[in-house]
């Protein structure tokens, strides 16, 4: 695998090359030819435009008349409190779950835009997001940098887009997790269909280059034939209405050469997540599918993996599954919510008895959703104890036997 930075060199060729294609066209005028004076309707009054300040569904932001230059700073933020019950004992601890300063906006025009967010929950800060992306069609757009990689689209997801207070134990257990690198992405007008297709360095978020022969390669697929589904896991639209009837679907996958460390995924003080991953070189296929369901004030979501995993020169290879789903509730008028979900994963195919189950049910209280919400989740789980020795270089993704939490968490999004 060639250097991680001939992989950066190549990656900014590209964009250079995408940018000096598009930067300056004009679309074509999309007006009809002028109707008489007497025929113009009269226009309705415009807000005035703010060019500094806070606005609704934009936040904290300096913006140019003409949109062409966008400048927003954000803070996501999760105060946690976990009371944690295990077979050894119990375990009071709070904690921030995230604690993510950013900035984000666009340059020169809309559609050229830059992400950069830190994060400051861990005991070193480091880089979390930092890239650019130039997106002159819907069609197609362009990623450049350190990003999170594309498959699953419910790790897409920010942690005040979440309903539950982190991202599902199976998905996090199947994500590659962030990584450096180009991904190419977009969709049709009316938002039926949109794909990622990206290619990353597969080693340590943290280190200086690309390891050597390190690589992954992922693939990402969504088809929503009654139009986009909700933006966020909250089951309310963004304005606040029932949710419009949707169904959607996604096929994905990847394959590669990683190692990883514990920056490359989202960070969690919860017993309710994955072991660390290991930084054993790892060949890895990886096939998904997830299935999303709306209507009015219900929303139901959920992923099944498949994985064969080759740990290189430690263990024979294997195959791992997982599943899980999710169904959430608007109880009372975007103020009250409800829901339950559940994580099963098989770790090692060929070895009975290493079952993983979990639980989760959650009241949330959006107070002012997604700004400020409010949630008391209790969850369980029981990971079974394998009937014979793991192999080398395997290991559990939770600690034998049966153990719970429970979480009161704020979340604050500014």
């Amino acid at each position: 695998m060639a250097s991680r930075s001939l992989v950066l060199r190549g990656g900014l060729s590209t964009l250079l090359a995408l940018l000096s294609t598009a930067t300056w066209a004009q679309p074509a005028s999309d007006e009809d030819p002028r109707a008489p004076e007497d025929a113009v309707p009269a226009e309705e009054p415009q807000p005035p435009f703010i060019p500094a300040g806070h606005v609704p569904g934009e936040g904290f932001r300096l913006k140019s008349e003409d949109g062409a230059y966008l400048l927003r700073v954000a803070l996501q933020a999760a105060l946690k409190a976990d009371l944690n019950w295990t077979q050894e004992g119990t375990l009071l601890q709070s904690s921030f779950g995230v604690l993510r300063p950013s900035l984000r906006g666009n340059v020169v025009r809309p559609w050229m835009r830059y992400w950069l967010s830190l994060e400051l929950s861990r005991d070193s800060p480091y880089v979390l997001d930092a890239f650019v992306e130039v997106q002159p069609w819907e069609a197609l757009g362009l990623r450049y940098g350190q990003q999170g990689t594309p498959v699953s689209r419910h790790e897409d997801f920010g942690p005040q887009q979440l309903f539950f207070p982190e991202h599902a134990a199976v998905a996090n257990f199947f994500w590659s997790g962030r990584d450096q690198g180009l991904t190419l992405f977009g969709g049709t007008p009316q938002g039926r269909v949109d794909y990622y297709l990206g290619v990353y360095g597969g080693s340590p978020l943290l280190e200086p280059v690309n390891l050597p022969d390190d690589y992954l390669v992922e693939a990402r697929a969504t088809v929503s034939p009654l139009g986009p589904v909700n933006a966020s896991e909250l089951p309310f639209t963004p304005e606040g209405g029932p949710l419009p009837p949707r169904i959607s679907f996604t096929v994905q996958g990847y394959f590669g050469r990683v190692q990883t460390d514990a920056e490359n995924f989202n960070p969690s003080n919860s017993i309710l997540n994955p072991a660390v991953p290991t930084t054993v070189a790892t060949r890895v296929g990886t096939l998904s599918f997830d299935l999303w369901w709306q209507l009015g004030r219900i929303i139901v979501f959920g992923e099944f993996y498949w994985r064969a995993l080759k740990p290189v020169g430690v263990a024979d290879p294997f195959s791992t599954y997982g599943a899980w789903g999710q169904v959430l509730v608007n109880v009372y008028r975007n103020r009250l919510g409800a829901g339950v979900r559940m994580n099963w994963l098989d770790p090692h195919a060929d070895i009975t008895g290493d079952r993983t189950l979990e639980l989760e049910a959650q009241v949330a209280w959006f107070i002012q959703a997604p700004e400020l919400m409010l949630k008391l989740r209790y969850g369980w789980l029981d990971q079974g104890t394998p009937d014979t020795p793991l192999p080398t270089g395997v290991q559990l993704p939770f600690s034998p036997g049966t153990s719970g939490v429970t979480t009161l968490q704020l979340n604050l999004f500014l």
